[in-house]
């Protein structure tokens, strides 16, 4: 018996020596014909052109499982994305289940991406960069017993270190960058119901959506753990937050991919009312000088997307911001901006177009170091015929701007407006003024504004008078460094160029 089993034992230390001694010397015999035959494989099946560096493929790193670590990936565009890297990585490292290569489902344990910069563009027809999938022309279409089989690939844990995404879609007009992305998740995506954990965090993040910039290098904490239902392709949020600067947020409610369509019902809420929160979504740089402010009142940030999204319809949104007595001082100036009052509502239904939009700032009101700021807005309409009621009064002691807020620039003068607009923009593109509204004047006096890299600016006297026809400059008396300026004249279509971003047409006497 001790014979058979010392043989035993002997055949088993020879098997594990060879097994051992193959997954060291395969790789190193045979790398050049290995990483030249999956070059060729992957490049004849994709519209891009792939490139990596060093590789290593080796079971001692994980024994008994198979880790390969790749160096340097790159994944290239061709036309019509020329120029562009959809990808590139600066390390690639996988571990998988040795004994699921021999089996019907590859069962990846962990994958992580180590300062990948990925770059996503949409033209404005749609097309894609992702889309580099060559088409086979020998494929057959599915048959539902075939689109039912088991999910062929194995997923429990992935992640993204010092991370870039940029995703920029003209055909949304939207932009999107996240840069030192950390991202970690981990569910076992062999099953058809699972719980996903994640969390994201970027250093900075910035949205730009149809020209505005939303986010300007902020701060953005993501934790999420959604039930994945693979089956149905539904994800449904459960215990989730997310953090931008200081402003934090919940999600509930469930996104579904069954088809080509994308069904959702989400809703988010700011979790914390206080005022402070909706302030700190000012740039990042300016955010860090809000430690020590004393900032006080009620502020809500609630929203919602609800439908279907495809090529032919978008879902329907809604956002709501609330501000209820508003208040801010530094510490080291002696006035504050107080009595701050918003009560915005933007909201558009299911449909093909955004003309069903309507935006209703019921009021916007302060008071920057007693100097009085009100308006309002409502707008329907806004893609076809924007029909707009707003309203616009200040009487501001620029001076005074410097006593609530840190500048180093020197600025005086007095501004004040009382304008009002009301109507439709084709009433005033068919010359019908008698239809729309538009009066009012803004006067700026005694201005001087001095600063390290211009030249001294003084206005004595500037006056715009607002009518349907045009915005009239009826005086302009002023001075740039030493030359003294005088001017006279209008903008003939100012409300066209405002409500919908088209060319500005006038003319000055200088």
């Amino acid at each position: 018996m001790a014979k058979w089993t010392k043989r035993i034992l002997l055949t088993l230390g020879i098997l594990i020596v060879l097994i051992l001694g193959a997954a060291i010397l395969i790789p190193i015999l045979f790398k050049d014909k290995i990483e030249a035959a999956v070059k060729k494989e992957v490049n004849n099946n994709i519209n891009a052109v792939v490139d990596w560096g060093d590789w290593d493929l080796t079971i001692l790193k994980s024994f008994p499982d198979l880790t390969v670590t790749i160096e340097n990936v790159k994944v290239s565009n061709v036309a019509p994305f020329e120029g562009i890297d959809l990808a590139r990585i600066g390390s690639l490292t996988a571990t998988v289940d040795i004994k699921s290569v021999f089996g019907d489902r590859i069962d990846i344990k962990r994958i992580g991406l180590v300062k990948p910069f990925i770059h996503v563009k949409v033209l404005e027809d749609g097309t894609a960069n992702w889309d580099i999938a060559k088409a086979d022309s020998t494929a057959v279409e599915e048959t539902p017993a075939d689109t039912a089989s088991a999910f062929n690939i194995g997923l429990r844990e992935y992640w993204i270190e010092d991370g870039t995404l940029i995703y920029d879609d003209a055909s949304l007009t939207y932009y999107m960058d996240l840069k030192g992305l950390q991202h970690r998740g981990n569910g076992d995506f062999t099953q058809d119901l699972f719980t996903l954990n994640t969390t994201t965090h970027a250093d900075t993040a910035n949205v730009v959506f149809d020209g505005i910039k939303y986010l300007k290098n902020v701060k953005a904490d993501i934790k999420a753990d959604l039930d994945m239902d693979m089956a149905n392709m539904k994800f449904t949020f459960k215990e989730n937050e997310a953090t931008i600067n200081q402003l934090v947020l919940g999600f509930d409610g469930w996104l579904a991919m069954p088809g080509d369509d994308m069904d959702m019902d989400l809703k988010w809420d700011a979790k914390k009312t206080d005022f402070g929160t909706l302030l700190s979504l000012v740039p990042a740089e300016f955010a860090s000088d809000l430690t020590g402010v004393q900032m006080s009142g009620k502020a809500g940030f609630s929203g919602y997307v609800k439908g279907v999204y495809n090529d032919n319809t978008m879902p329907a949104f809604g956002v709501k911001v609330d501000v209820d007595k508003g208040r801010f001082k530094y510490p080291d100036l002696p006035s504050s901006v107080e009595d701050i009052y918003v009560d915005l509502n933007i909201a558009s239904p299911q449909g093909n177009d955004m003309d069903k939009m309507v935006v209703d700032l019921k009021r916007f009101a302060m008071k920057i170091a007693g100097n009085p700021v009100e308006a309002r807005m409502y707008l329907t309409t806004p893609m076809s015929d924007p029909n707009v009621d707003a309203e616009l009064k200040a009487n501001m002691d620029l001076a005074s701007v410097k006593t609530v807020v840190p500048m180093k620039e020197e600025l005086k003068g007095n501004l004040t407006a009382d304008v009002r607009m009301k109507g439709r923009m084709s009433d005033v593109e068919k010359a019908n003024y008698d239809k729309f509204q538009a009066d009012g004047r803004l006067i700026l006096l005694g201005m001087n504004y001095v600063s390290d890299s211009l030249p001294p600016v003084g206005i004595n006297s500037l006056y715009f008078d607002f009518s349907p026809r045009f915005l009239a400059l009826t005086s302009f008396d002023g001075s740039v460094g030493s030359s003294n300026i005088q001017a006279k004249g209008r903008m003939d279509n100012y409300i066209q160029w405002w409500l919908k971003d088209s060319t500005l047409v006038g003319s000055f006497d200088l």
